[in-house]
């Protein structure tokens, strides 16, 4: 085999190896992503992502093998072989479809977090009642006890005048 021949084929199976550690890194980002988020995992994009990065790898697998078999038996590897082309190009297509996936799935969940975590959230809790109140960003919260005992949330407008005054637990 001629020297450029075996350094196409090195190059070509070190290219091949970076594109299934990047596939490989794909699905970990992904399942990063969705880690602790049962309706991430349940969404088409995310099982698309990860099923174009493991395509991908499993190509690349056999782009990798089909060399190997290539330099045992002929002691010679053609890059330029119909299916080592397809296998490569699916390899390197299916990675960036998988990206893709991938970007739109980050996009979508997290716009939804920033929606969720927009403004905070007051919770009491009395016996094994809850009661869950959002605080949007331009208001502040007056907790209201009448002399029936009931307890009142009320939104109000966040002004420099009107500030919440901070208080003191009941002993």
């Amino acid at each position: 085999m001629s020297d450029f021949k075996k350094r196409a084929a090195e190059v070509s199976f070190d290219l091949s190896k970076q594109f299934i550690s990047l596939a490989f890194a794909g699905v970990a980002f992904a399942v990063g992503l969705s880690a602790g988020n049962s309706t991430a995992t349940a969404s088409v994009l995310f099982w698309i992502a990860i099923g174009f990065f493991t395509a991908s790898a499993i190509l690349g697998f056999l782009y990798l093998m089909r060399g190997a078999a290539s330099l045992s038996a002929d002691k010679e590897f053609d890059i330029f072989e119909m299916v080592c082309r397809i296998l490569a190009i699916l390899q390197i297509v299916f990675v960036f479809v998988g990206v893709i996936f991938l970007l739109f799935f980050h996009l979508k969940f997290n716009k939804k977090e920033t929606a969720d975590s927009a403004g905070s959230n007051i919770e009491l809790t009395v016996n094994q009642n809850k009661l869950r109140y959002k605080v949007p960003d331009n208001k502040d919260i007056k907790v209201v006890l009448d002399k029936d005992g009931k307890l009142d949330f009320q939104a109000v407008s966040r002004s420099t005048n009107n500030a919440a005054k901070p208080c003191k637990a009941a002993d």
